[in-house]
């Protein structure tokens, strides 16, 4: 037991503050692939990655660029056919959310 305690002990709180976030989990329609939010770009955007490979960050597709809210509540799905990611974003700052698309190639 005291091998345990000593391995909690050595995880500081700058080493948890570097570890990147990774929010909001989808898995898509066809049960493939999953589509989340991540900060590897230093900010949240959405990823896809194959179901079996979601740990492996050589593997992520990012498909947003600075177009998704940078606050993943506001929360997003895939279409009905897995093509398209919907999400919402207040885009004239009234707090009027607006359901956007947005393609594999990134485009809203």
């Amino acid at each position: 037991m005291s091998g345990d305690i000593d391995t909690i002990a050595a995880v500081t709180p700058e080493t948890l503050a570097r570890l990147p976030m990774f929010v909001s989990p989808r898995v898509s329609p066809d049960g493939e692939e999953l589509a989340f939010y991540h900060d590897r770009s230093g900010r949240m955007e959405l990823y896809t990655a194959p179901v079996d490979a979601a740990t492996d960050p050589d593997r992520w597709t990012q498909v947003s660029d600075d177009n998704v809210p940078r606050n993943p509540a506001a929360g997003f799905t895939y279409g009905p056919d897995g093509r398209e990611l919907f999400f919402h974003r207040d885009e004239e700052g009234d707090e009027q959310m607006d359901v956007y698309s947005l393609t594999r190639d990134g485009e809203v």
